[in-house]
């Protein structure tokens, strides 16, 4: 995938491990009592001769949160519920906080250390590791020399395949008080070991790489932020208008495949799906999907992408957000706020300049903000130049290599301590 198809419409540049049970429960205590039961019930202590049915018809009268779910089984390997299944966290660390911090994360990165070749870095003509599509180099560990900071680039062009890599992106978001990280998705892959796409799909790695997160390595006992959590971008509705067949399909598939993952986000008890969308979208969009989700058998927490006379829709979306890295900041009360650290799509003019003390200060006003969702845009786009992942700008050279920038705004570790500074402490901590 070529820098997302380089398709960009003008809207778009606008608990886990707790130490103790006594940790767990003081944790909960403000929680209700339903809340607290399955708690119980998931670390395996005594809570009494309770049914699962009566537990949940409890819920409907204790949790608020829990007013949208419908009491039924859910239905499991591919076949459709006749209503929408009550999906209830029964395990595991969800933020509960009134507005939960979130960074856009992309998994479509790959290199021949670990793939069959280059992906995404080889872009536009682009030969890595000598030249590459975009205007700054990641800094995972030993891609740059701290003393004379020479940048090894076969090591800094990173394969989203990479565990080492992925668990050095983590433990970053946790230094940066990140709660969520929403993963760019373009429908299925062929199959579990396949980059090829499957039904419905434009591109099957960032699935195959999404796979490998949620059902892998956010499961394992090295995992170093086993409370940070996960959800779907999903991308095609931004560049088409998907059936609702299409849509129930990949409803079907995420269900089937991922929101019964610990790691996997949920509100509420329900899964969260993030939605992608064009300058031209109304009304008629989110009845589509609302439509799809009467019909895939799981009732999603749908945040979608915000258009003009969105508040006005009959039918609204659970939330809204508004996708836009060329903007420094943006505040859609109550639902969703925004901060960006610049953006420069490799081959154009800088659209936003980096600027550390514009982006602390929009950091902290963002904090400030009656917002459900507060988003980091973004955590590793590094084709448009909106990557907070600690990097270093370069410059092409006449020969054609790529060196350090001598001029450039600072970058590195900025933005994360800028965000560790600014951010509340996260609210179970990392689970470690």
């Amino acid at each position: 995938m070529n820098n997302r198809k380089n398709i960009y419409e003008s809207a778009r540049l606008l608990s886990g491990r707790i130490n103790s049970q006594t940790a767990r429960l003081q944790q909960l205590k403000q929680a209700s009592l339903m809340r607290v039961l399955f708690m119980l019930l998931a670390l395996g202590l005594s809570a009494g001769t309770v049914s699962q049915q009566s537990l949940v018809g409890a819920s409907e009268t204790v949790s608020v949160e829990m007013h949208n779910t419908i009491s039924v089984n859910e239905t499991q390997g591919g076949s459709q519920a006749d209503s929408i299944p009550n999906q209830v966290e029964a395990t595991g660390f969800q933020p509960t906080r009134s507005s939960i911090y979130t960074t856009f994360y992309y998994p479509w990165y790959g290199n021949p250390t670990t793939d069959p070749g280059w992906a995404f870095w080889n872009g536009s003509g682009a030969k890595p590791p000598t030249n590459w599509a975009a205007n700054y180099l990641p800094l995972p560990p030993n891609a740059m020399n701290p003393t004379t900071r020479a940048i090894n680039p076969s090591v800094g062009l990173y394969s989203s395949a990479d565990r080492s890599v992925f668990y050095w992106q983590i433990s970053q978001m946790a230094q940066a008080h990140l709660e969520v990280a929403i993963s760019s998705w373009w429908g299925r892959s062929a199959s579990p070991t396949s980059f090829n796409p499957g039904l419905y799909s434009t591109n099957g790695r960032a699935d195959y790489s999404f796979r490998q997160i949620i059902t892998n390595w956010m499961n394992r006992t090295d995992n170093p932020y086993p409370n940070l959590r996960w959800s779907l971008y999903y991308e095609k509705e931004g560049f088409s208008d998907p059936s609702v067949a299409e849509l129930v399909s990949d409803m079907q598939y995420i269900r089937d495949n991922y929101i019964n993952q610990p790691g996997f986000l949920k509100v509420g008890g329900r899964p969260v799906l993030f939605v992608y969308g064009q300058s031209t979208d109304g009304c008629a969009m989110a009845q589509r999907w609302l439509q799809a989700r009467a019909q895939s058998g799981v009732n999603f927490y749908l945040v979608l992408k915000l258009y003009s006379g969105y508040k006005n829709c009959t039918t609204p979306a659970d939330s809204w957000h508004q996708y836009a890295p060329a903007v420094r900041a943006g505040n859609y009360a109550p639902y969703s706020s925004f901060i960006s650290p610049g953006f420069w799509k490799k081959g154009s003019a800088v659209t936003l300049a980096r600027d550390l003390a514009a982006f602390d200060t929009a950091a902290a006003a963002m904090v400030q903000a009656a917002t459900r969702w507060k988003m980091v845009q973004t955590w590793n786009e590094w084709g448009e130049g909106t990557s907070i992942e600690p990097g270093i700008q370069v410059q092409l050279t006449a020969s054609g290599a790529t060196i350090v920038s001598t001029n450039a705004v600072p970058f590195e570790s900025n933005y994360i301590n800028i965000l560790a500074k600014r951010l509340p402490a996260l609210q179970a901590g990392t689970g470690r």
